[in-house]
This record gives structure tokens, C-alpha cells and sequence, in this order.
């Protein structure tokens, strides 16, 4: 088995507009890393529609890491080519010591994460996710690279996401002081996790996110639904 490869790498959160179309595995088109989304939950699957993308203005840390395919996490990528009406870049053979491989992109900062929630600029975010439970963030993504943005991969140092002139964010990478876009095909994330927000109360008794969690139990004194805050009345509990 091939090693693990991790990275620890600099971000900021990407997001694209299109057309959305669900599909049955963990995928729905268009939908990138930092993207707020509808998770539906069904007898044939998950499926995630776009909400929107909060802003970030500052870098957010990420972690990448190079993962050998297994069975299931082939069977995830084929599933979404041939939902594409393309064929796989590769066959896939779990008799083979060395196996293909993808790139899980994950943000680890979770603190500068909940700073640009929670900001002005994410009002309107907020005031998305504060409706439903069900929405949450995509904080991981699984996608295959080439071998253009492996070795810009392998030889980066820093890492990050920047807004260009068009107000549109692009990955890019440092390295020897040089900055080159590293192109992540959307078409090609074939898994993706998701964060859910639990809210509390600021010091100004204002509802915020204060923690960020993968299986929606939320942390002592947050909630999973916002409403659920202003059913509490402070003043009982000093008693």
C-alpha cells in the first residue's frame, strides 16, 4: 500500500455558480469546497444543493493529502463519470500493489473559519443557515489531479485561495516565491464531507456560530437549531 502524503497548506474557501444536478453518491456538480448546502438524506443516498458561499477574507489553513483508491472509493468516482457520460481517466484494479490515487482537500482552521461566519460580510449567510439544520458547509472534498497539479502540488509551500479582479476565488500556490494557479476541475470532486453550525449567544445576546461539527451533535451549551436559543430564558438559569 502507498504511503499517506500529508501537507500542511495555506487557504481561503472557493466557490463556483452553476447549475446544480443531484446525484445518488456524495456528489452534486458544481458544488466546491467552503459551498453552504442543503444536505438531503434518502433511502438511495445524500445529496447536496448549493445555497451559496460565504466570503473570506482572510487565508484559511487546509490540509491535503494524496489517498490510494480503494473498491469504494472507486465505485464513487465511476459512478460520477458515467453520471457525466464520460469514462474514468483510469481502470482501477485492487490487485495492483500501487494503486491510482485522488487528493482529499480538508480546512483545519476551523477558529478563522467561524471569525469569517460570523462577520458582517456573512449576514446573509448566516441568516441562510440559522432556517434549517439541515444546511451545512463543505469543509472536504475528494478530487482526482493531473499530473500539471500534482508536481504543483508536491513542490508548493504555501497554498491558498485568492480573490481575483472578476471578485471570483482561484487557487493558488507559492513556491520559490513564484504564484501559479493550481485549476481544480470541479467536474472531477467525486466525495465531499460536511460541517454542520451550532449556535449559542454572543455577549450581546446574539445568536452566532460558535462551533462547527462533522456528526451534528453539537458541544454543551450550543444548539443545532438557532430557534431553540430564544426558548431558553438566561435569567432562570442564575437561580
Amino acid at each position: 500500500m502507498k504511503p499517506t502524503i500529508i501537507w500542511s497548506l495555506m487557504t481561503i474557501v472557493l466557490f463556483a455558480c452553476s447549475p446544480m444536478q443531484k446525484l445518488q453518491e456524495d456528489v452534486s456538480q458544481g458544488i466546491f469546497i467552503g459551498t453552504i448546502v442543503e444536505v438531503d438524506k434518502t433511502l438511495f443516498g445524500v445529496s447536496y444543493q448549493p445555497i451559496g458561499t460565504p466570503q473570506i477574507t482572510k487565508m484559511l489553513s487546509l490540509s491535503v493529502q494524496e489517498v490510494p483508491f480503494t473498491k469504494r472509493t472507486f465505485k464513487k468516482y465511476n459512478d460520477l463519470k458515467l453520471s457525466q457520460g464520460k469514462k474514468p481517466y483510469f481502470v482501477f484494479n485492487d490487485s495492483l500493489d500501487i494503486k491510482p490515487t485522488y487528493f482529499n482537500f480538508t480546512i483545519t482552521d476551523r477558529i478563522g473559519l467561524l471569525k469569517s461566519l460570523n462577520s458582517v460580510d456573512n449576514s446573509t449567510i448566516r441568516q441562510y443557515l440559522m432556517q434549517d439544520s439541515e444546511y451545512a458547509l463543505i469543509d472536504e472534498i475528494s478530487v482526482i489531479v493531473d499530473e500539471k497539479q500534482r508536481g504543483m502540488l508536491s513542490d508548493a509551500k504555501i497554498i491558498f485561495l485568492f480573490e481575483n479582479s472578476f471578485g471570483n476565488l482561484v487557487i493558488k500556490s507559492v513556491s520559490k516565491n513564484i504564484e501559479d494557479v493550481i485549476p481544480v476541475e470541479i467536474e472531477d470532486i467525486f466525495n465531499m464531507q460536511t460541517l454542520t453550525p451550532c449556535w449559542g449567544l454572543n455577549k450581546f445576546r446574539q445568536s452566532e456560530i460558535q462551533s462547527l461539527v462533522r456528526d451534528g451533535s453539537c458541544p454543551k451549551g450550543t444548539k443545532l437549531n438557532s430557534t431553540d436559543l430564544k426558548n431558553e430564558n438566561p435569567y432562570l438559569k442564575l437561580r
